[in-house]
């Protein structure tokens, strides 16, 4: 029996949602479920809340200045305010998965703004080939002020650098060689030339404020895990934080659901257990969850109002 085309979506949907309901089974078979409930019993809700919803604000608000500094640095003024609407609109999207989330406003900003699909995908692109060179810069920094390093850091270190390495022959070799026939017969490589065209001033500028955006993450993080009784060194987070974004951003489940538990079970081993590591890891899922939700929520129900300045409704 052949399955229609509308049956292999929904497989395809599903499919994300089975990956993290197996992958979160074998974590909780593997722990001792009286610890963890005991970890969430004794964790200090007080001092988790009120920081959790501070900093879901804040990246919600500062990520938005971010992406209206990114469309600025190619001469593209869209107003913060439009730019809340965008990212606040794709905040659900951007709880199944963060690229999904940047997709939608790429749909988003055509919609409303006068900047095509192609250029408006090419700088979003842009803004993700910054993100992942800052996350290895602050992984090859936090090793650096680490006083050893055991096998597994080393390695991480070394596969940083050579990303770190790669990425920037990449870019030379888009720069110098402009690869003009490439882009005329293969449309679809048009978001390319953005990293081409972009000075160093852009990379630099754009690297202080997502520097900042994921910095504020390891702060989140130093203070959030001593709820759950765990005192991890700041420099340690600044490698693990970055890793855990990595493993969180893997397309295999949604909303990192299973890879960011495991990410933290794997990093934070040395300071707990793993009862207590997996009730924070899924507090921490929760709570991001729960709580970026009304902020989409609050946005689509403004958007019937909502006129951009080169709105087509």
């Amino acid at each position: 029996m052949r399955l229609t085309q509308d049956k292999k979506n929904q497989i395809k949907q599903l499919c994300p949602w089975i990956g993290a309901f197996a992958i979160l089974c074998y974590f909780f078979i593997s722990i001792d479920i009286d610890y963890f409930i005991l970890s969430l019993k004794n964790a200090k809700i007080e001092i988790y809340l009120p920081l959790i919803i501070f900093f879901i604000f804040f990246w919600f608000f500062y990520e938005s200045q971010n992406l209206v500094v990114l469309f600025r640095s190619f001469c593209h003024f869209i107003p913060y305010k439009d730019m809340l609407f965008a990212r606040g609109i794709t905040y659900i999207l951007m709880i199944i998965n963060y690229h999904l989330g940047l997709g939608a406003i790429a749909v988003f900003i055509k919609k409303h703004h006068t900047i095509s699909i192609d250029r408006t995908s090419g700088l979003l692109f842009f803004y993700l080939v910054v993100d992942t060179l800052t996350l290895v810069i602050m992984v090859l920094s936090g090793c650096f002020f680490l006083d050893e390093m055991s096998v597994q850091i080393k390695t991480i270190y070394y596969m940083s650098f050579g990303i770190l390495l790669l990425a920037a022959a990449g870019i030379m070799l888009l720069k110098l060689t402009g690869f003009e026939t490439i882009f005329l017969k293969y449309k679809r490589l048009e978001f390319l030339k953005i990293l081409r065209d972009a000075t160093l001033k852009n990379y630099f500028i754009l690297f202080l404020f997502r520097g900042g955006y994921f910095a504020s993450f390891i702060i989140f993080f130093f203070f959030a895990v001593k709820a759950f009784g765990m005192d991890i060194p700041f420099f340690s987070l600044s490698v693990y934080v970055p890793l855990i974004f990595f493993a969180g951003n893997i397309p295999v489940t949604p909303f990192g659901l299973g890879t960011i538990q495991g990410a933290m079970l794997y990093f934070f081993k040395d300071y707990s257990t793993d009862a207590n590591i997996l009730a924070f890891g899924m507090v921490y899922s929760t709570s991001l969850l729960i709580l970026r939700l009304p902020i989409g929520f609050f946005y689509l129900k403004q958007m019937r109002d909502y006129k951009g300045v080169y709105s087509n409704s």
